[in-house]
């Protein structure tokens, strides 16, 4: 077994957050930030504080480093803090853990496992299955009591014409609270580190001015702190990859190799949205990349290395005049964790 080590930064919320999903729905949320929107919102940071060319400018100028997408963290009962990932499409052999009718319908609705529970599927020793340590969307090999992680609540919001000429609309928006001890992290490597440095600039100003959607009325806004050596035990020699983020294979080539496996569990996810001022009114062209705990044949070179596939897609809308004048980047780049399988 190896232990692969990243850099993990952790983003405690002061406020509510809204994120939008894939139904472009403002009355339905989600509760974690995918790697491509936490970049374009670093892109965005990078340009605000006068550093262009820390942004790529073209498809062919790729980025030395690699995040996974924002997963939620918080504290339990032994005062442990405990990370969960998305629970990954691995085919685990159960019958040495037969479970009961009621434990397995209590399973199917999970979608985070935490680290511990994490590295076991990874390494094909999936373990003992606890009714205590099952807490709604989430299975942790220690308790969390029964206080949730995270709330949501829907709340109504009025849309007022600045001419006068149409009625006040009503919508709904659903925001997300986190308790006190929880938040939301992200792994981060490169073996340049002037990018860490880079990101955290690029935290300190979207710490003061939020994340997702709804900034304008405060929502979003966090302090964040950092810790070195974050490490996952994994295989050390396997054929296949669990992607840590969205993933957008380079071409068709590298999507078709990935595909091929008995093994291979996948999901795809559809990727959209609006541009961000000037351009408020322009939506970006979508992309299908493939969802974050994908189980893919992908080999490693090296086991001790993270292994970082992807690429960005400029997704600036065509036939709009004026015409946008630089790249809006989708980043499909992300981490990857060996899969024993």
């Amino acid at each position: 077994m190896a232990e692969l080590k990243f850099s993990c930064f952790r983003l405690l919320f002061h406020t509510p957050l809204h994120i939008g999903n894939e139904r472009s729905d403002y009355a339905s949320g989600s509760a974690f930030l995918s790697n491509d929107a936490l970049m374009a919102a670093i892109y965005f940071a990078w340009a605000r504080l006068g550093h262009p060319e820390w942004i790529p400018g073209n498809t062919t100028e790729a980025i030395p480093f690699a995040i996974s997408s924002l997963f939620p963290f918080a504290g339990s009962e032994k005062q442990k803090t405990v990370y969960f990932f998305p629970r990954p499409l691995v085919k685990v052999d159960q019958e040495g853990n037969p479970l009961s009718t009621s434990l397995r319908k209590r399973i199917k609705k999970v979608k985070w496992v935490d680290l511990s529970i994490l590295e076991g599927l990874l390494n094909q020793q999936p373990g003992d299955v606890i009714d205590e340590h099952l807490n709604g969307q989430f299975q942790s090999a220690c308790p969390m009591g029964q206080k949730q992680i995270l709330t949501s609540q829907v709340v109504p919001r009025s849309r007022v014409s600045r001419t006068g000429e149409e009625d006040t609309a009503i919508f709904y928006t659903e925001r997300f609270f986190f308790r006190a001890d929880s938040g939301l992290f992200f792994l981060f490597h490169s073996s340049e580190l002037i990018w860490k440095d880079r990101i955290q600039a690029a935290l300190n100003l979207l710490a003061e001015e939020g994340l997702g959607t709804d900034r304008n009325v405060g929502n979003g806004k966090f302090s964040w702190d950092k810790q070195e050596n974050f490490t996952v035990k994994v295989p050390e020699s396997t054929a296949y990859q669990v992607n840590l983020g969205l993933y957008c294979p380079e071409n068709a080539g590298e999507l078709s190799l990935a595909l091929e496996g008995p093994s291979v569990g996948y999901d795809w996810v559809k990727r959209g949205g609006w541009l961000s001022e000037p351009y408020g009114t322009l939506r970006k062209r979508s992309i299908y990349m493939i969802r974050e705990g994908s189980c893919l044949a992908i080999k490693s070179n090296d086991a001790y290395t993270p292994v970082i596939l992807g690429k960005q897609v400029d997704v600036r809308p065509n036939e709009v005049h004026p015409p946008v004048g630089h790249p809006v980047w989708r980043n499909g780049r992300t981490l990857f964790l060996p899969c024993k399988q």
